[in-house]
């Protein structure tokens, strides 16, 4: 009887395949094998073996199925997102370019959409990076360090982008305020001319 590992694995190798299964059985993107890995966990491992196109088409059928959760740790406590973070350099110090070009870029923007909450505590995957760039920074390899940096700008973006974004929209909104409260308050002299003067009755003296 074939395991559930063998049965994720074989799903990667045919996105139409995998797409059928979900249609059928929707909670099995949430379903977990023996190894505690899901669907999204076999995708990022998958990316050792397949190309972009192939790996790209199994992460938009598994990215566009409700229920996907970006969060499931496996039996060594790392959700798919971390698992794509560490799988930017290989165990032999080598920089793997689909991963880090591709996989990982593609997971942390669409988590981002649904939720920031993997960016808080032990389980942001920014710390394996920090990790990364703090052991490899006296690296000789230079395909490293251009990867790590373009991993550094990534992060840098991902973090912050979003922060500038509401400070430049809030400053923005505080200034369409002003202009509308500046062009709602009417000038002064213009206000006297328009206001009515009021009528007072000139009252004969007695004499």
């Amino acid at each position: 009887m074939p395991t559930i590992e063998s049965t994720f694995h074989k799903l990667m190798m045919s996105p139409k395949e995998l797409q059928t299964e979900l249609d059928k059985n929707p909670n099995l993107i949430k379903q977990q094998d023996e190894k505690g890995r899901t669907l999204l966990h076999h995708a990022v491992e998958a990316g050792y073996i397949m190309g972009r196109s192939n790996v790209g088409m199994v992460l938009d059928v598994l990215l566009n199925t409700p229920g996907i959760d970006f969060t499931i740790e496996d039996n060594k406590r790392m959700t798919p997102l971390q698992l794509a973070a560490k799988n930017c350099i290989d165990n032999a110090g080598r920089f793997h370019q689909e991963t880090a070009d591709y996989i990982f870029p593609t997971l942390i923007r669409a988590a981002k959409k649904k939720a920031s909450l993997f960016l808080l505590g032990t389980r942001n995957p920014f710390l394996i990076i920090d990790d990364y760039l703090t052991k490899y920074s006296q690296s000789q390899n230079e395909k490293l360090i251009k990867g790590l940096q373009g991993l550094l700008e990534f992060k840098n973006q991902i973090i912050f982008g979003e922060n500038a974004a509401k400070v430049e929209k809030a400053q923005a909104k505080e200034s369409q305020v002003k202009f509308q409260y500046a062009s709602s308050k009417p000038n002064e002299s213009k206000k006297a001319e328009q206001e009515p003067q009021s009528f007072k009755p000139t009252i004969p003296r007695k004499k």
